[in-house]
């Protein structure tokens, strides 16, 4: 990941910094969606389903010179195992790199997540 390049540029040609960016992660059922959703209608770029090795490159695209998006949120799967090792490398990177960015975890009970596979 390299954030050298400025993201976009204003009509005056000052570049445009990536804001504001938010990977989405949690449990299944806990409304990772529906949380994404919310952004989109907030006026971010979202990206739904994105392995965590592939955040990095996203970034760089939107920090490229010409590129319009100042805020973005990702939704990916972190919950354990190498996604959670993915995950952790790419939170590295990202700060390594002074990018800006929020993890929003999202949890239910357990009772409301049988509630919500018993109702699909």
């Amino acid at each position: 990941m390299s954030a050298e390049k400025p993201a976009g540029s204003e009509p005056g040609g000052e570049p445009v910094p990536l804001e504001d960016f938010v990977i989405i992660t949690g449990v299944s059922g806990a409304g990772r969606s529906t949380a994404m959703e919310a952004f989109e209608d907030a006026g971010y770029f979202c990206v739904d389903n994105l392995p965590p090795e592939m955040i990095g490159g996203l970034v760089d695209v939107f920090l490229h010179e010409g590129s319009k998006v100042r805020r973005a949120a990702v939704v990916s799967d972190a919950r354990g195992g190498e996604y959670f090792d993915q995950m952790s490398r790419v939170l590295d990177e990202l700060a390594q790199a002074s990018i800006n960015y929020r993890v929003l975890f999202l949890d239910a009970a357990d009772q409301e997540l049988l509630t919500r596979y018993q109702e699909t």
